[in-house]
């Protein structure tokens, strides 16, 4: 099974949401820089739109996650 934090979106915590994610302490800021940091170095910004229709790879991505059996 792949790590999934290789396939997440870098930006899968945006530096806009960053109020919302750390209202009432939530998560602290702290929390966010490093999960941020740590999603930015797998690269994988743009993620969605390497992607985008290309069915047979995207079920290749799931299925290395999950199991429906």
């Amino acid at each position: 099974m792949q790590d999934l934090k290789a396939v997440l979106p870098s930006d899968f915590i945006v530096q806009s949401d960053r109020a919302v994610y750390e209202a009432n302490g939530v998560f602290p800021a702290g929390v966010i820089a490093g999960i941020t940091k740590m999603l930015e170095k797998y690269n994988n910004k743009d993620l969605s739109q390497r992607f985008f229709n290309k069915n047979d790879e995207i079920k290749k991505l799931v299925d290395g996650f999950f199991n429906f059996a």
